[in-house]
């Protein structure tokens, strides 16, 4: 989790986002608890990823 912030906060140093593709249900479940679900796009497979525009990602 330290590393998915650290480079969150690099990116958006560097005016860019992150986001998240096809997250294991155990993962967004401790994403959850730690209050990150809403600092992360997270988008449910690449697809969905690539063909919607930046922030479009459904987050379950």
């Amino acid at each position: 989790m330290t590393a998915l912030i650290v480079a969150r906060n690099h990116a958006v140093a560097a005016l860019a986002d992150i986001a998240l593709v096809a997250v294991p249900d155990n993962t967004i479940r401790i994403l959850r608890i730690a209050g990150l679900d809403g600092v992360f796009t997270i988008h449910p497979d690449l697809d969905t990823a690539t063909t919607h525009g930046p922030g479009a990602g459904a987050k379950p």
